[in-house]
This record gives structure tokens, sequence and C-alpha cells, in this order.
């Protein structure tokens, strides 16, 4: 084959990455817990901020984390919790580690750098805190709208831009960020092999 048609980031690269998959996902579901408590803790404070004191505490069970919020539920008995409470499923926001791992470990040596994959984690961890901060914003002010109090009703508008960022956070942000990241790491690499495929 020759060196213009080669991939430029290794021979086999694909097969690499293929065989990287499977181990890199199996450690993220085993991790995936501990991995979210960053995410989890950060989306915690910024609805603390913008809205004081919602949330009391996070709990966790398994690979579902649930928000307390301090909104009493109507008719709670004094026994019964009279919290409301919001679970959601980190996981499905956080598949874009182990696929963005595959991805970069399945280089050639020479160009694997640790400084761009401690970078590129930080920042899919910020995306991963963005998309729970959105389902928790969503499933709190437009599914649990008919517990809330006046002064936490959003505007309709209000209403329209949450339910498009959770969209965006789910179908999208995982893929994008991992494409985005992957490019900016070996955008010179990839540029050279492009032009000359022209």
């Amino acid at each position: 084959m020759s060196q213009s048609k080669t991939w430029p980031l290794g021979e086999r690269y694909f097969v690499k990455v293929l065989v990287c998959l499977p181990f890199f996902f199996l450690v993220w579901y085993f991790l995936a817990p501990y991995l979210s408590i960053f995410p989890v803790l950060i989306a915690k404070v910024a609805a603390n901020w913008i809205w004081t004191d919602l949330i009391l505490k996070v709990e966790s069970v398994s690979h579902e984390v649930e928000y307390v919020t301090s909104i009493r539920v109507p008719g709670a008995s004094a026994e019964a919790k009279g919290n409301l409470t919001v679970a959601l499923n980190p996981l499905i926001y956080s598949w874009s580690l182990p696929l963005f791992y595959s991805l970069y470990f399945a280089v050639n040596e020479e160009y694997f750098r640790q400084k761009y994959l401690m970078i590129c984690t930080l920042l899919m961890l910020g995306a991963h805190t963005f998309s729970v901060f959105f389902e928790f914003t969503l499933n709190l002010f437009v599914r649990y709208e008919e517990y809330l109090p006046k002064t936490l009703l959003l505007k309709t508008w209000q209403e329209n831009i949450v339910a498009l960022c959770y969209q965006f956070s789910c179908l999208m942000l995982p893929a994008i960020s991992v494409l985005m990241l992957f490019f900016w790491c070996y955008k010179k690499q990839l540029s050279i092999w492009l032009e000359r495929q022209i």
C-alpha cells in the first residue's frame, strides 16, 4: 500500500480500535459510578447556585443517581419521605470515555501524548456534567412540573431551551465530543493525510 493511502496513525489502526473497545467498555462499566462522581456533584453545585438550596443531597444506587430536592411532595405523610427525588442514569452520557480511549490508545506509540489524554478526559467530563445537569433540569421542571411551587415554574421559552439542551446532550454531544477531540489531537497528521488524497 502506498504511503499516501496509509492511515497516518499507524498500520492496522482500526483493528486495534476493535480490540480496545471491549476492554475499555468493560472497565468503564465497572468504574462508571466513580467516574460520575465529579459530573454529578458539579451539576448539583450548579443547580444550587441557580436555584438556592434546591438539591439537599445526592444518593447513589448502583449505576443510578438520585437527587433529593428541597421540594415537598403534596400529600406526603409525616412518616414517608416528603421530598421530591429526581433519578437519572449518568451512564447514558459517559460512553464517550471508552470510545475515545479506544481511538486514542490504538495509535502508534510515537503519536501518543499523555497531556492530550488528560485534557480530553477533563473536557469529556465537562460535557458529561452538562448532560447530567440538563437531564435533571428537564425531569424536575418539565416532567415534575405539577409538584413545583409557582416561584420555580419556568416560562415556555425556558422549557424549550431546557428540552433542546437535553436532546443535544443525549443524542449528539457524546459522539460529537469524541470526534472533535480526536481530530484536535491529531489535526496535523490527519490534515497532511487528507491533502495527499486530493
